[in-house]
């Protein structure tokens, strides 16, 4: 028999020759990138812890200018006089309606305390203080001052004779009736 010649067939058919790649990063590079967003992180956190504080120690103050504009909007709808009561002595406040004889107090918002009211008739720092909604959206002069306990500042409510929505001021701000 025979022997056949045997061909060698990687010179027919050439086989590529495959490098050996490496799959992945270093160590080096890792550590960089954690270097990266660790700097990244120390300058964004603290800015974005404060947004988030400040727009918690505001919640009392937006949740009382609700209640307020609330009352406003429900004279205009109820077409009858809303009566706003303060009692500064409990930190407590009511709504009722004209002719209305009882008045449930509720609690002021969470970390908010109401130190001087005033409306077009007295100011006072201890008792009861009403301010009335007009049907045609207008309402008796006033003032409440406030402060927040979550941020220690003062506020000023202004409840202008001529305007809808109460007005919040930064401070301890002063106004005289006309």
């Amino acid at each position: 028999m025979e022997k056949k010649e045997e061909k060698d067939l990687t010179q027919i058919y050439p086989v590529p020759i495959y490098k050996k790649t490496l799959n992945g990063y270093t160590l080096v590079e890792l550590i960089i990138v954690l270097l990266i967003i660790g700097i990244l992180f120390s300058i964004v956190f603290p800015n974005f812890k404060n947004f988030l504080v400040s727009s918690q120690s505001k919640k009392g103050i937006s949740e009382f200018e609700n209640i307020l504009n609330s009352a406003s909007e429900n004279s205009i709808i109820t077409k009858k006089k809303i009566y706003f009561i303060l009692n500064l002595e409990n930190q407590e406040y009511s709504i009722k309606e004209e002719n209305c004889e009882e008045s449930n107090f509720s609690p002021l918002p969470k970390n908010i305390f109401i130190y001087k009211a005033k409306n077009s008739s007295y100011e006072t720092i201890s008792k009861n203080i009403s301010f009335i909604f007009y049907p045609d959206g207008t309402k008796d002069f006033g003032v409440i001052y406030l402060r927040n306990y979550e941020d220690g500042n003062l506020y000023t409510f202004f409840l202008s004779p001529y305007s809808e929505k109460v007005k919040i001021l930064n401070g301890e701000v002063y106004f005289e009736a006309e």
